[in-house]
């Protein structure tokens, strides 16, 4: 299905930028599509880890048994030496080489650029976190200043709001 095929695409340029939520989710609806849609079968197997990245793999060579691209890939993540494959077969746009760089076409610098791409996603979410973190520590400092404040306007006597006082004079 064309259909298919094409959310399968979507699924696979969404992982390269980084979306794995969003690829996952592309993947699964190419899926609902067409279950045999191998492309897209191959991008759960780039998104997947362990045990998952091994039985989507396995799926796709139950579909297709001589894809070069899971067979390589699952003999990568059996720890044995890959059959040969013809170098054509390898340099194909949606070709999912090894575990180690699934979904980076062979002939692109995209496997190049991924690294950076991780690293700034990590920084990003490390310093929205430190953002979240300083706010949560200022909210904790205020209502410990405002509560020994309080504490200290108890023993004195005073009434707990000052508009109270103010009030009543």
């Amino acid at each position: 299905m064309a259909d298919a095929n094409g959310l399968a695409e979507q699924a696979r340029l969404a992982s390269l930028q980084g979306d794995r939520r969003g690829s996952r989710q592309l993947a699964f609806q190419a899926l609902a599509a067409d279950g045999q849609c191998v492309l897209a079968w191959l991008v759960l197997a780039g998104l997947g880890k362990g045990a998952s990245r091994q039985a989507y793999l396995r799926h796709v060579l139950s579909l297709e048994p001589d894809d070069p691209r899971a067979r390589e890939a699952l003999a990568e993540l059996d720890g044995q030496a890959p059959s040969p494959e013809p170098q054509a077969a390898r340099l194909t746009p949606t070709g999912v080489l090894s575990p180690s760089a699934a979904l980076q076409p062979a002939y692109t610098g995209a496997a190049a650029q991924r690294p950076a791409l991780r690293w700034r996603l990590l920084l990003r979410r490390a310093a929205s976190q430190l953002v979240f973190m300083a706010i949560t520590l200022l909210a904790i400092a205020f209502l410990t200043s405002f509560g020994l404040i309080m504490a200290e306007r108890g023993r004195q006597g005073l009434p707990a709001a000052p508009l109270d006082a103010a009030g009543q004079a």
